[in-house]
């Protein structure tokens, strides 16, 4: 082998010249790609150790690693460019960007032959034309071989004036061409067992898109799955909706805005995408993008802040020759971090055929009237269940006609307050400002005792201005007495004066008589301000000194509630209108004979008590809440108030006799369909 000529070479050269340090160099180059070949795991960095070796050893001007992947595609695994240094200024060595037709024509006949090549070295002028060919420089293709054939090619640039000849460069080129077909068949295995795996896990995928025809969860599937299998940070997909797209799922989030600008430019840049038909990819020239393109293009990529996007409608192909193929959906596929590799288009590729098939499966199944109770798995369910689903439904048959035969207790369900049956309001008699309190929340009173004071300060002016009138009309009527009977006292006055006396005296009593009428009014009116209890109990209202200190009220107005919850107490219910005809039936129907009721109290949920009814109202009234309701008045025992409050809520049930179970069960829905589906 070649390995074992140039290793016995190297191993007869002994000495000090620089020879022996040129093959010193290939005997550590050949033991660490020998090492480095059999190393577990496999070093990626390869190729790379290969070209810097053969640069370090022969003293190459550029090297390339050339590899066939498992689908016959040539791809550069390594290279190391040359340096291009002009001899004479004017031109330069290497492969100009003409030159690389014929270089991959060389690199797939060395493939394709198996069998190593050389080729001269061209010179090119600065303009990139062709000027002739290097003597001293030769390109020297050598292939790696394994179990399948050559699927690997080494090409270096060799100078015959830097380095070793050409015959001992190709020899060592071609040792380590063996030491790399050990690399490349551990490589292919390698690439067998992941091209194996991405199978498998393409087929789950393909699996899993296909396994629910609702359009969400195939959505929803094709991104979350599709996004493992193509390794992106963010996939979406969006159906076609006529000339617009539609967003229908997006890997990693469960809902999102669609109003966010965001959604709103890459909706039309799909849109621009699909009415084109072609893949779009933001790492192209976007110069040579037309313009209905290249504009959502750049409002998207500055709205998301993404670094680089690739879209690729799914065409349904044509069904018939001659139609033009319809684009049914968008693949959006996106990176925020890193870049999308040629690894990430292929594999993109792959999933967009079965993306494509579900989505248009689950897009047709979405048009079809009814399609929930259609669906073939459903179908085959109840195939499969079928003895068990005719037993369930013959035994629901039997329970509902049982139900609706067996009597039950029908009850009717309200809410109230409990409240002592001796309340008062206390009202304002009338407007004024409170000037002063003398009760609070709590304070036990007395039938007549003084609540609070009032002052009308238009009523205080009033009595001053009629009081002071008062006293002007006395002291003229008490001046006129005088002169009357001063005048009766002199005989010689005349009589005139004195009827003329006589008639004043008389007008003055009458409106004596009228101010002294307004004054004692007023003073009624005055003695009214200070407002007394009505009743003796304990003031109910809260916070009084906040609620009415210093401040102006209105006649009418409620000012405090006074209860004695000493008393009896009643249970104040209101029933909801559509079951107040249930309540006015069953007490015809008692004739006389109180209904029971059975309620809780809020305060006191765990105990249960028992009373009857006492008078129902012969009229629905709106409550406080506004609602229609009936209100029924129900006595309360005295052991049950010894430990509640005034106010306290109750739950109530009206017993209204016997009905179905089916009718108490099922009433509710008995009236959502009477007065919704059949009124």
């Amino acid at each position: 082998m070649a390995e074992s000529k140039i290793a016995q070479r190297a191993a007869e050269r002994t000495g000090g010249n620089p020879a022996d340090d040129f093959w010193t160099g290939i005997e550590r180059m050949l033991a660490d790609l020998a090492a480095q070949a059999k190393a577990d795991p496999l070093p990626d960095d390869f190729p790379a150790r290969v070209l810097a070796w053969l640069h370090e050893v022969l003293a190459t001007e550029a090297e390339s690693f050339w590899q066939q992947d498992l689908h016959g595609r040539l791809r550069q695994r390594a290279r190391r460019a040359q340096a291009d240094t002009p001899a004479n200024g004017a031109a330069t060595t290497g492969q100009a960007a003409g030159d690389d037709t014929k270089r991959e024509e060389r690199i797939k006949s060395v493939l394709a032959s198996g069998a190593a090549r050389s080729a001269p070295a061209a010179v090119h002028t600065d303009a990139g034309s062709e000027a002739g060919a290097m003597p001293d420089q030769t390109w020297l293709l050598c292939p790696i071989r394994s179990e399948t054939g050559t699927a690997a090619v080494i090409e270096i640039l060799h100078r015959q004036r830097s380095g070793p000849n050409r015959q001992l460069a190709a020899e060592v080129l071609q040792s380590v061409a063996e030491l790399c077909g050990d690399y490349l068949r551990r490589f292919q295995l390698q690439e067998y067992a992941r091209e194996r795996t991405e199978r498998d896990e393409l087929a789950q995928f393909n699996r899993r898109v296909h396994d629910s025809i609702d359009l969400n969860e195939t959505a929803y599937a094709i991104v979350n799955e599709g996004r493992r299998i193509i390794g992106c940070d963010r996939l979406t997909v969006l159906a076609c909706r006529g000339p617009a797209c539609e967003i229908l799922a997006i890997s990693g989030a469960a809902r999102w805005d669609r109003r966010s600008n965001s959604v709103i430019r890459l909706e039309e840049l799909c849109a621009a995408v699909a009415a084109g038909g072609g893949p779009l990819a933001s790492g192209g020239l976007a110069a040579d993008l037309p313009p209905q393109v290249r504009i959502p293009l750049d409002a998207y990529l500055e709205a998301a802040q993404v670094r680089e996007v690739l879209v690729l409608p799914l065409v349904r192909p044509p069904a018939n020759d001659g139609d033009q193929p319809m684009s049914i959906g968008v693949l959006v596929v996106e990176q925020f971090s890193g870049v999308l590799t040629d690894e990430h288009r292929d594999r993109t590729a792959e999933a967009c055929v079965a993306c494509r098939q579900a989505l248009d499966h689950a897009l047709l199944v979405q048009r079809i009237p009814w399609a929930g109770l259609f669906r073939q798995r459903d179908w085959r369910a109840l195939g499969r269940r079928g003895r068990a689903a005719l037993v369930a439904g013959f035994g629901a048959v039997v329970l509902f006609s049982a139900a609706c035969l067996i009597p039950a207790d029908f009850e009717v369900e309200a809410r109230g307050v409990l409240q002592p049956r001796s309340r008062r309001d206390v009202f304002a008699p009338d407007d004024g400002v409170v000037d002063e309190l003398f009760v609070d929340h709590g304070t036990q009173v007395t039938k007549g005792q003084p609540l609070l004071g009032l002052r009308n300060p238009q009523l205080d002016l009033d009595l001053k201005r009629v009081w002071g009138e008062l006293q002007a009309a006395r002291k003229r009527l008490s001046a006129i007495e005088t002169a009357r009977v001063e005048g009766t006292a002199a005989s010689g006055s005349n009589s005139v004066a004195a009827a003329r006396l006589s008639g004043e005296d008389a007008e003055l009593q009458e409106l004596v008589a009228g101010l002294t009428r307004q004054h004692r009014l007023l003073e009624a009116q005055e003695t009214e301000l200070h407002v007394a209890s009505p009743i003796a109990g304990q003031v109910l209202t809260w916070d009084l000194p906040q609620l009415l200190q210093s401040r102006p009220v209105h006649r009418g107005q409620a000012l405090m509630t006074i209860a004695d919850p000493q008393g009896p107490w009643d249970l104040e219910l209101e029933v909801p209108d559509r079951d107040a005809g249930h309540v006015l039936e069953a007490q015809q129907a008692a004739k006389g004979t109180p209904l029971p009721v059975t309620y809780r109290m809020a305060t006191d949920a765990g105990e249960s008590h028992e009373t009857t009814v006492d008078r129902v109202a012969q009229s629905i009234e709106r409550t406080a809440s506004g609602d229609p309701a009936l209100r029924v008045l129900a006595g309360v025992q005295a052991d049950v108030v010894s430990n509640t409050r005034p106010g306290a809520t109750v739950l109530a049930k009206i017993h209204c006799g016997r009905r179905s179970l089916a009718y108490v069960w099922l009433r509710d829905v008995y009236y959502a369909v009477s007065t919704r589906l059949l009124f």
